[in-house]
């Protein structure tokens, strides 16, 4: 049996790979949030030493004691070989941690260390899906890649495992693995197939892991950004492959035709706006023109005004629809994207029953939708219960079933950071990631601050990305203005143009722009701004000191409001009261 003794040779840097938890990530394009995954690189503590003398093998023989019963012991052999899998034992300490890991995990050995004092497994780290903070579905024999390398000794091997690394999102891989013969069926015993039944590994993470207090919030658990991926088809194991791209899309395309079909045998929709292009049918589509660029659909729920789908058309997208509940929002809405369907309609109910508001599939398709759910209920300063606080709390929920009914390829969401940062709402911010990963979407979140990305108001807010199959998942994009009063004694290093001040934004609005009353106050108030510095405050529906011009004789007009919002100059209001604009905003 390997010693537990640890020797006092020179150490050889065997593991400064660690250092990197997801050293291939930069093969599939992505960017790392700045946490590493492991609560040792917090603490900062450095790497244990391990012998100078270690030798690489492919294959070690270890024995194990075991207890027969009634005092008696025997020794197992367990075969070690790289490329197979094993269990760590609860309460591993891995090399360079500092704590003890509270479940069992697994390695799937990339190399074997080997000396007469002590022999170590190197490899890919997994986890549990049914320890993954509640991020994952509690699907048996399902783990998920935690770590792209780690180091331990031996004598925490608890057993061999089969581990099947696969990018299909069905449980038998498409029929390759049956499923009496998986750990994946809940059964009667399936916590015995968990202990000796075959692993499947089809997600890889980027978290935090092995806290030493889980009853904080999301963001003292997790971290304050991350995300939960579909493995690449590369990273799959090479008889457990599948390509995926175009299989999501493709699937909704027969719907939409499907539907075209039954469509010209009914009467026209009259309530649609009117199209000067006519959709062929998928058989006859003509050659398209040399210079015919497919234009992007942009579907936008809880809506309001339609800021985001502001931002959709200036990248370039085609917006098909908004759905909001509020008729003053819906009416602002339609007022600026007439050749797009404004619906009113409960997005709880529109999940449920899409037909519900006419929308044909070729038209509640989109390929990018973007969710802004009421965020008052998980505000950090929403202190006193409110009377839409259940209605809010569930229209975070609604993510699955949209997810089903529209089948987007991308996902955009925004949500305000108290659900990441919270304790009580711990749970919530897993149900909401929970939501993209049990459809099979890679997702990706992390909390931002509009001041870095050209806006004038501070806005921050847990933004969410998610892809479906096949997609690769977007990356955030990197900050593109400076905000001096937000990042204290930190050097401009990328030399970023600085976030507009609130001078320079109120210089952008002309006199004569609609919703620009001046009215004064009777007597001068206290501004909690200056014209030289942005407006470092968030923009709360009753206005507050939010509301009061530098200058302290008059609030700021309603078009100031929207510009500090980032609103096109010329973007259109549906006016019923001051209060009603401010919360469209």
């Amino acid at each position: 049996m390997a010693s537990n003794k640890k020797p006092d040779s020179v150490a050889i840097d065997l593991t400064a790979e660690d250092e990197v938890v997801l050293e291939t990530e930069d093969s599939s394009n992505l960017v790392e949030p700045k946490n590493l995954n492991t609560a040792n690189h917090s603490r900062g503590k450095a790497l244990k030493d391990l012998p100078g003398n270690l030798a690489v093998v492919a294959e070690l023989s270890v024995f194990k004691e075991r207890s027969l019963g009634s005092h008696e012991f025997a020794f197992e052999e367990i075969a070690l070989n790289v490329g197979g899998c094993v269990e760590l034992e609860k309460g591993t300490i891995l090399e360079g941690d500092t704590k003890a890991l509270t479940t069992a995990y697994f390695i799937r050995i990339s190399k074997i260390l080997t000396s007469h004092e002590s022999q170590y497994v190197v490899g890919k780290l997994f986890k549990r899906a049914r320890h993954g903070y509640g991020l994952f579905d509690k699907t048996p024999g399902e783990v998920f890649w935690i770590r792209e390398k780690a180091t331990v000794n031996v004598k925490h091997v608890v057993r061999i495992r089969e581990l099947i690394l696969t990018n299909h999102t069905e449980l038998t891989c498409g029929g390759l693995l049956p499923r009496d013969e998986s750990a994946t069926e809940k059964s009667g015993n399936w916590r015995d197939g968990e202990d000796i039944g075959r692993l499947i590994c089809r997600r890889r993470a980027n978290l935090l892991d092995n806290a030493e207090n889980t009853d904080g919030s999301a963001k003292h658990i997790i971290g304050d950004e991350g995300f939960v991926r579909m493995l690449e088809e590369f990273e799959a194991d090479e008889a457990f492959r599948q390509l995926i791209k175009g299989i999501w899309t493709s699937e909704k395309d027969d719907a939409i035709f499907q539907e075209k079909a039954e469509v010209e045998e009914k009467a026209i929709d009259l309530t649609l706006p009117a199209r000067h292009d006519s959709t062929p049918e998928k058989s006859q589509a003509p050659q398209a023109s040399p210079k015919t660029k497919r234009q992007y659909t942009f579907g936008d729920f809880f809506c309001g005004a339609g800021g985001a789908s502001c931002g959709a058309k200036l990248a370039g997208f085609k917006i098909v629809y908004g759905i909001d509940n509020w008729e003053d929002a819906v009416c602002s809405y339609g007022r600026n994207y007439v050749t797009s369907k404004a619906i009113k309609a409960d997005i709880c109910e529109f999940a449920a029953n899409p037909c519900s508001v006419s929308l044909p599939a070729a038209r509640l398709y989109a390929d990018v939708i973007h969710l802004s759910c009421p965020c008052q209920f998980y505000s950090p300063v929403h202190t006193i219960p409110g009377k839409n606080d259940e209605i809010n709390e569930v229209a975070s929920l609604v993510v699955d079933r949209l997810l089903k009914v529209v089948r987007p390829r991308v996902v955009t969401s925004e949500q305000t950071f108290g659900i990441n940062t919270t304790r009580k709402f711990k749970n919530h911010f897993a149900i909401v990631i929970n939501q993209y990963v049990r459809n099979n979407y890679s997702v990706r979140w992390a909390v931002k601050d509009a001041t870095e990305y050209g806006a004038a108001s501070a806005r921050k807010r847990l933004i969410v990305i998610a892809s479906c199959p096949g997609e690769p998942l977007p990356n955030f994009p990197a900050p593109t203005s400076y905000n001096p009063f937000q990042v204290r004694n930190s050097p401009n290093s990328q030399r970023l143009p600085e976030t507009p001040t609130i001078g320079q934004i109120l210089a952008s609005v002309p006199p004569d722009a609609a919703n620009h009353t001046f009215r004064p106050y009777p007597q001068p108030k206290m501004s909690p701004f200056h014209l030289d510095q942005p407006f470092n405050k968030t923009i709360t529906c009753d206005g507050g000191e939010s509301k009061v011009h530098p200058n302290g004789k008059r609030p700021f007009t309603l078009r100031e409001l929207a510009t500090f919002q980032t609103f096109p100059i010329d973007y259109k209001f549906s006016y019923t009261s001051d209060t009603s604009i401010i919360k469209q905003m």
